[in-house]
């Protein structure tokens, strides 16, 4: 996204010498420009009074995303539209950007412009912070839709009376990831306030706040521990389940380099730790010389939780399968009997078609799938099958797991269904209708 701000930047220069001037970009799902037989979006680019303006136009279903800069930053009111309408709208006129943040600021931490003696506090501490932006923030559907992700640094001040207020960016990751950081940063209820010399004063905080396509982080350590709040919660208990000490271990086991078992610890390059707390079993393999972390979590002999891949305390992959499972129950606002079950050939019943046909249904495969890290490494393969609903305006609702291949491809083929463009809906006597549709995704190394 860097390339695409330096370009944007240029741009802005270019139509500011030329006023007026209107340029067409053809690009792919990546925004890299390509050829128009090849492209995904139309991208026409405007300038009027020094603002540069930006028509990113879906070829796919006609979505249009409208955005202005100005000295190469985001301004005016960008809108989502699709059939003429707008469906959703993002004000940047009520968005500060005040400079970049040094590359330090990796932590929350109190700005220096600040005096006190007590810092201010989120009620309930950092783990109910975390927990409350887990579960306010809401992903941008073309940032998740394009794998956008990053860390936006945020300013802001926590006043004497425990509201958020001057919310401002220090460094920015993205357009759509920065205004949804400041938006759940304002909702925020009121901390404890920080004092000085006993009494209530503002202070100013810096807080980066972390995207990623599973969700929100500040880092490693703070997913795991709010991972560990939201297991406890799930399961109706109070302390930490993914690092309890009281947990009943089970075994451990030790490997070489190729996985294979040993009967002692010496000379193991992996260490396998197994624990089962009531119905929860937690799997941690350990990378002894190369210092990386496996959790997987299963309830039921099912993935469950967060699945995590550290390398020198880092995450480097995740894997939410509650959000998956979540997915598997969405609502339809209407009763389920009107889903079409069954053979989709039965009497009466159009099938539902991916927009341009199967040749694009194929194609959308093979642009997006992005093949897990650890699958790879473990040079795991499979075909995973899914079933999902087409709903009668054409969404993806309720993807499930019909025959898994491996956790990793399964979350992969959820990912993969879930971001697919509306299709054309099935149809039954004439009139649009939910249709249940199975598609096998399949992975494979070579």
């Amino acid at each position: 996204m860097k390339r695409l701000f330096l370009f944007i930047s240029l741009l802005t220069s270019i139509f500011i010498a030329k006023a007026q001037e209107i340029q067409t970009m053809w690009v792919n799902d990546n925004f890299i420009p390509v050829s128009e037989s090849h492209a995904t979006y139309k991208k026409v680019f405007s300038i009027h009074d020094s603002v540069l303006t930006i028509d990113l136009i879906s070829l796919k279903d006609k979505t249009q995303y409208v955005e202005h800069y100005c000295n190469g930053r985001p301004v005016g009111k960008w809108q989502e539209i699709n059939n003429r309408t707008v469906i959703a709208e993002r004000d940047f006129d009520n968005i500060s950007y005040i400079g970049h943040a040094v590359d330090t600021i990796n932590t929350l931490q109190l700005s220096a412009d600040s005096a006190f003696d007590v810092p201010p506090s989120f009620l309930g501490g950092d783990k109910s912070r975390l927990r409350f932006l887990w579960d306010n923030i809401q992903y941008p559907y073309i940032a998740m839709q394009h794998g956008l992700q990053g860390t936006t640094y945020l300013k802001f001040t926590v006043t004497k009376e425990g509201s958020i207020d001057s919310v401002a960016i220090l460094k920015s990751s993205n357009p759509y990831l920065d205004y949804e950081a400041v938006r759940v940063v304002r909702v925020m209820p009121k901390w404890n306030p920080g004092k000085k010399d006993g009494k209530p004063v503002n202070v100013r905080f810096n807080m980066p706040v972390k995207f990623t396509h599973s969700g929100l982080i500040d880092n490693a350590q703070d997913i795991q521990e709010l991972y560990s709040v939201k297991q406890s919660e799930h399961f109706g208990q109070t302390e930490s389940i993914a690092y309890n000490a009281n947990a009943q271990k089970v075994k451990e086991l030790y490997f070489d380099k190729n996985l294979e078992p040993l009967s002692q610890p010496k000379g193991a390059a992996y260490k396998k730790t197994i624990t089962i707390e009531d119905s929860l079993t937690t799997i941690v393999l350990t990378g002894i010389k190369e210092k990386t972390t496996q959790i997987e979590y299963y309830k039921n002999d099912k993935p469950v939780g967060m699945w995590l891949y550290l390398e020198q305390g880092q995450v480097i992959e995740q894997c939410d399968f509650d959000y998956i499972n979540r997915l598997a129950n969405e609502k339809l606002d209407r009763p389920d009997e009107q889903v079409i079950k069954g053979s989709l050939d039965s009497s009466g019943v159009n099938r539902p078609l991916f927009v341009g046909g199967e040749k694009a249904r194929i194609e959308f495969l093979q642009q997006n799938i992005q093949y897990p890290l650890l699958a790879r490494l473990n040079g795991i393969q499979g075909t995973v099958h899914v079933s999902f609903i087409v709903t009668k305006e054409g969404e993806i609702k309720r993807p499930t797991i019909i025959k898994s291949a491996h956790p990793f491809l399964d979350f992969e083929a959820i990912r993969l269904i879930k971001s697919m463009p509306k299709w054309t809906p099935g149809t039954k006597n004439g009139q649009p209708v939910d249709v249940r549709f199975n598609m096998p995704i399949k992975f494979n190394l070579g």
